[in-house]
């Protein structure tokens, strides 16, 4: 198929297929998928300094004590009060998506019960549940093939940190050959030791690696517009990886492989977040609840509870295999950087400078007139909003299908090939400004096409063919057309292809 740039013999008064596309704009207050581990990573090394300045460090017992004693809060935590909300599933098969994992539960009822009181709920299931996401071949594998490296791979035993490099074979034979860093390779028995003798095999973001959970992870996105991710833990004895600690973020154990003892010791405080000052001082001394996850067992822990994990005593050296999922979370403090975003974009007062050194009168108009600016806009705000712009805003995981040609359009098969919106499961359509035009939110943009071709967009919101396409209306919308559009949206990122054996 050749691509022609010129309108050549088109009808006055004819859709131009290359001005179809009007405008595209990034959606304000939008967060990127790197931001999501970026952002954790920077809060929690902040949190981290503040505490260590203050004294807040876990060794310090006795800072830990007075504070707590300060807060009103009991040192030993007392289980007569606490029930776990237990539920049983018979789904099994490969989870594709958040309701498989709370079902019985429907997603609505879960989040609801969890909003409303903010507490872990288990899951039970069949012992193949999860067995499709992880095996130990797929183990075996990931560690020979994939050439992990630190800071996604970790060895954790009793709550200390392994040095992973340790691992890495640099040398052959008698080392007269040095390796480059990017030919190392985890030396299998030394690993084998270290998981003898009681540490935890941990792989970050497991999903980027391995097709199964990276499907599951996508399907969990999809469905509530957010973004999501998975580690993977490998253990053998009863030592456990970390000690007791809490999370700033809330966790969803899945059981994959073998079986897991696990403690809860009740909430740190309600809903730290990852900015959190409060350190990991002194988890109450008696759990509030323990209990095994066998495989197809999955637990939900809510942010701020004290857990801690091993392998049963009965099992020890039996392998375990467990995922932690992850949801990035929205807070007020993520509402008023939407809101910030938008008063910037929209007002100048917002832009300007802070009148710091124009003196008082100067400093109290502009006091003022900021207090006008961000009341109205607080009246205007609605939940809503937020949720729509989060969920629109939304950006789904890149794939590659690379060819001998690079340029789909030019493959004899073009016609077969999928044309799917980047971003479609969180898509949505508005008028335009006026009747010529409609708008197309997805994938972090705001679109804006000439309404003469909404018939295409819909269809493409859909999923087809190039070749369907192209007989949806051949008067209106010629072969021509319709290629040379499609490659305006391909440009632009706002469509994505698949080739006909992987769509």
């Amino acid at each position: 198929m050749t691509v022609t740039t010129e309108a050549d013999g088109e009808k006055a008064g004819a859709p131009n297929p290359d001005r179809m596309l009007l405008a595209r704009e990034r959606i304000l207050g939008f967060t990127a998928r790197g931001v999501f581990h970026e952002d954790d990573a920077r809060a929690e090394r902040l949190a981290r300094a503040m505490a260590d300045r203050a004294g807040l460090t876990r060794e310090n017992d006795t800072i830990g004590r007075l504070l707590k004693s300060a807060l009103g809060k009991t040192l030993d935590a007392e289980s007569a009060d606490f029930h776990l909300d237990e539920f049983e599933t018979s789904r099994d098969g490969v989870p594709a998506g958040i309701a498989d994992l709370v079902h019985p539960m429907s997603p609505r009822d879960f989040f609801e019960r969890q909003y409303d009181q903010r507490r872990p709920m288990l899951f039970r299931g069949p012992p193949d549940r999860f067995s499709a996401l992880m095996d130990w071949d797929d183990v075996n594998e990931i560690i020979h093939a994939r050439n992990l490296k630190p800071p996604q791979l970790k060895l954790w035993s009793d709550g200390q940190a392994f040095p992973v490099t340790d691992l890495f074979s640099r040398a052959y034979g008698l080392g007269s050959r040095k390796l480059q860093p990017a030919d190392e390779r985890i030396d299998g028995h030394r690993l084998t030791r270290y998981l003898q003798n009681g540490a935890t095999l941990i792989v970050d973001s497991i999903g980027t690696i391995h097709e199964p959970i990276k499907t599951l992870i996508a399907a969990i996105e999809a469905s509530l517009g957010t973004h999501a991710t998975a580690n993977l833990y490998v253990s053998y004895r009863r030592q456990r990886g970390f000690s007791t600690h809490w999370d700033s973020h809330d966790v969803y154990v899945l059981q994959v492989r073998g079986s897991k003892d696990w403690r809860l010791f009740g909430e740190m405080r309600r809903a730290p977040t990852e900015s959190d000052v409060a350190a990991n001082m002194l988890p109450p001394a008696r759990p509030i609840w323990s209990g095994t996850l066998n495989s197809g067992d999955l637990l939900f822990i809510p942010r701020g509870w004290w857990h801690d994990a091993c392998v049963p005593e009965e099992r020890d050296g039996e392998g375990s295999i467990h995922l932690t999922a992850q949801l990035q979370q929205y807070t007020g403090r993520d509402v008023l950087t939407w809101l910030a975003a938008k008063l910037a974009a929209r007002s100048e007062l917002f832009r300007i400078n802070v009148p710091m050194y124009a003196g008082p009168e100067a400093a109290e108009a502009y006091r003022e007139a900021l207090t006008s600016l961000v009341e109205e806009a607080w009246r205007q705000f609605t939940v809503k909003d937020f949720v729509d712009d989060m969920r629109t805003a939304w950006s789904e995981d890149t794939r590659l299908h690379l060819d001998k040609r690079v340029d789909p359009w030019t493959r004899p098969d073009w016609d077969a090939h999928r044309i799917v919106v980047c971003g479609t499961k969180q898509a949505t359509l508005q008028a335009g400004p006026d009747a010529s035009s409609f708008r197309l939110t997805a994938n972090g943009f705001t679109c804006e096409f000439d309404s003469r071709c909404k018939p295409l967009v819909i269809a493409m919101l859909g999923g087809v063919s190039v070749g369907d396409l192209k007989r949806l209306d051949p008067e209106r919308f010629p072969a021509t057309f319709i290629d040379r559009f499609l490659v305006s949206l391909l440009v632009a990122d706002t469509v994505r292809t698949a080739p006909p054996e992987s769509a």
